[in-house]
C-alpha cells in the first residue's frame, strides 16, 4: 500500500501494516485506487452509440454511491475514485470506490442501507434482492429521478473498501446490470491486491 499526497499538496500519510487507522489531511488520499481494467468489461452498453468516460482520478471526498449528497462534515473514508460513462440526457453508469479506516468497512456499507450516514440519497429508495458472490455485503435499491427517469442504486463491501454503483435510465435489466458491475468492481480490487479489500 503505497501513500500518494493529495491533490491539495498535502502531505502522503503514513502506513503500516497493510492497513491505514488515520485520517487523511485535507484531500489527500491513505493509499491510490487502482484503476477498472478487469472490470469495464461489465458496464452495460450504452443506449446509444457509445459512452464518454470521466475518471475523478485518486480524491478521496467522493459519495459512498454515486447520486449521494454528503453533508461539509468531512466523511472518515481515506481513499476514493469515481468513474463515469455517459450520454446527453439521463442515460449514465457511475461507480465509486472508496476506502476506509482499518475495520470501518462494515460500518460504512451498513449507513448506505440505512441511509443514515454523512452522505445520504434525495430520492426515497426501493430495496431489491442481489447477489454478488466474492463480496461480505451487497445491496440494491430502485428509484426514479424527478423526471421519471429510472435510476439503480448498488452498493457492495469487500474488507474496508465500499463499492458503489448508479446507473440512470435503466431498463429491465438495470438490477442485474447494477449486481454484475458490483461484483466486477469488487472482484477487481481483490485481483489488483488493494490490501484494504483483501484484509491484509
Amino acid at each position: 500500500m503505497t501513500p500518494v499526497a493529495g491533490a491539495d499538496g498535502s502531505a502522503a500519510p503514513t502506513t503500516s501494516g497493510g492497513q491505514y487507522s488515520g485520517v487523511p489531511v485535507g484531500t489527500g488520499v491513505a493509499y491510490s485506487i487502482p484503476d477498472l481494467v478487469t472490470a469495464v468489461a461489465a458496464v452495460p452498453p450504452a443506449p446509444v452509440g457509445s459512452w464518454q468516460l470521466q475518471d475523478s482520478g485518486q480524491y478521496r471526498l467522493q459519495p459512498v454511491v454515486p447520486g449521494q449528497a454528503c453533508s461539509s462534515r468531512a466523511p472518515f473514508n481515506v481513499a476514493g475514485r469515481q468513474w463515469s460513462w455517459y450520454r446527453e440526457g439521463f442515460a449514465s453508469v457511475s461507480v465509486t470506490v472508496t476506502g476506509w479506516r482499518a475495520g470501518r468497512g462494515p460500518a460504512a456499507f451498513d449507513d448506505v442501507v440505512r441511509d443514515a450516514g454523512i452522505c445520504r440519497f434525495m430520492e426515497e429508495q426501493t430495496p431489491v434482492e442481489v447477489d454478488v458472490p466474492g463480496t461480505a455485503n451487497a445491496w440494491a435499491a430502485t428509484s426514479s429521478l424527478q423526471n421519471g427517469v429510472p435510476v439503480v442504486h448498488g452498493a457492495a463491501q469487500v474488507g474496508d473498501v465500499v463499492v458503489g454503483v448508479e446507473i440512470t435510465g435503466a431498463g429491465s435489466q438495470g438490477v442485474h446490470q447494477v449486481e454484475q458491475l458490483l461484483g466486477a468492481v469488487a472482484s477487481g480490487m481483490v485481483t489488483a491486491r488493494l490490501p484494504a479489500a483483501t484484509g491484509t
